[in-house]
């Protein structure tokens, strides 16, 4: 329900605007829960959920986005992609300062690849 109400957005739908109040919690039960599946789609949601709740400079919604399934990105719509680009270009922009962990810069290819899939 929450990816066909997120296609065409342009930011957090409406109805999951309740939540800023609840993110913190909600990245803490992420923490929390044991590998898996859910925890794979629980990482999907609170990267679409990063993309107007998470910090600034913080990644959120890539970090999250890795951590998740990487399939079915597309589907998410344009203000999210948006995001994300945003994050990946910053990551990006950030490694050529600084020396990154090369395993981050590879799953970053890795997710790049998978939207372009």
């Amino acid at each position: 329900r929450v990816r066909g109400a997120t296609t065409t957005m342009t930011g957090v739908p409406k109805p999951l605007k309740f939540l800023k109040n609840h993110y913190p919690q909600l990245q803490t039960l992420f923490q929390n829960l044991k590998e898996g599946p859910l925890k794979k789609q629980f990482a999907n949601f609170i990267s679409v959920l990063s993309t107007s709740m998470g910090e600034l400079g913080k990644l959120s919604t890539l970090t999250y986005l890795m951590q998740g399934t990487l399939t079915e990105v597309l589907t998410w719509g344009h203000g999210y992609l948006q995001h994300l680009s945003g994050d990946i270009a910053q990551e990006y922009n950030l490694s050529l300062i600084h020396i990154s962990e090369p395993t981050r810069l590879l799953s970053i290819s890795y997710a790049v690849f998978c939207l372009k899939k």
